[in-house]
């Protein structure tokens, strides 16, 4: 087994105004549950975040994450401006890393208000200029709270990757999509998300020499072994969990 993270010592599935952690079957579930402020963050939820996701990321027993929210009629708003302590600062002056952190891939959103407020779009900006063309991604961010994106809009230029027909029918499709990615190689999972996400800050050379790079790191591995063999005596394949662990016999 890993050793767990420091920050995991907490129980963080206690009671946190504005957060919900909890943990089951192989699922961590984080929802922001301010519905009557928008499901808004403010600096103390960041703070909660960052030892959360230290959590996920320490535990072994969880494999697929899922980000939710109160509510139905919002994800997030944002931040919330009127949490922004007497110093009037929203952030300290430190490396981004360090300064702004709300999960390991960060916030999107269909409507971003940073200008309303007198703020810099910046950086979900950046984000949504990544997923977007740049028209979408300026409009959004030039007109503020003038221009909301419809799920539908967002949908077809590929910000979200599936809509459902009502709220309630959310979570179940989450719920559905963790199940099927606890069925797969833990190790596989692991390395095939460094290659895309990896991929997505190098040119197009340096990322196949990359994914090359993780895919070779995987022949040594027993899931490498393990899932050609399942499939063909027609059992389900029994992963080793440990991202250390080596086969016996050759590599490749």
């Amino acid at each position: 087994m890993a050793p767990r993270s420091p920050a995991s010592e907490d129980d963080l599935s206690a009671p946190f105004a504005g957060l919900r952690y909890e943990k089951a079957g192989g699922i961590a579930r984080i929802t922001l549950d301010r519905p009557e402020k928008g499901n808004s963050l403010t600096k103390a939820m960041e703070r909660r975040c960052r030892a959360i996701w230290a959590d996920v990321r320490g535990d072994p027993e969880v494999r697929v994450a899922i980000v939710g929210a109160a509510g139905e009629k919002h994800f997030s708003t944002g931040f919330d401006v009127t949490s922004v302590g007497p110093d009037g600062e929203v952030a300290e002056n430190l490396p981004l890393d360090q300064a702004v952190f709300w999960s390991p891939r960060q916030n999107a959103a269909f409507m971003d208000t940073h200008v309303n407020v007198g703020m810099v779009g910046a950086l979900e900006n950046l984000g949504l200029a990544k997923r977007l063309p740049l028209g979408a991604a300026l409009r959004m961010t030039l007109l503020g709270r003038r221009y909301r994106m419809p799920a539908r809009r967002a949908y077809e230029l590929g910000l979200v990757d599936e809509l459902v027909a009502e709220p309630a029918a959310l979570l179940p499709a989450a719920l559905e999509m963790a199940a099927a990615i606890l069925e797969s190689s833990p190790q596989a999972l692991a390395l095939s998300k460094q290659a895309i996400w990896g991929g997505l800050e190098r040119g197009y050379r340096d990322a196949q020499e990359h994914a090359w790079a993780l895919l070779r790191l995987h022949w040594a591995h027993p899931d490498f072994e393990e899932g050609p063999r399942a499939f063909a005596e027609k059992r389900p394949p029994r992963w080793n969990p440990d991202p250390s662990a080596r086969r016996e016999g050759p590599k490749r």
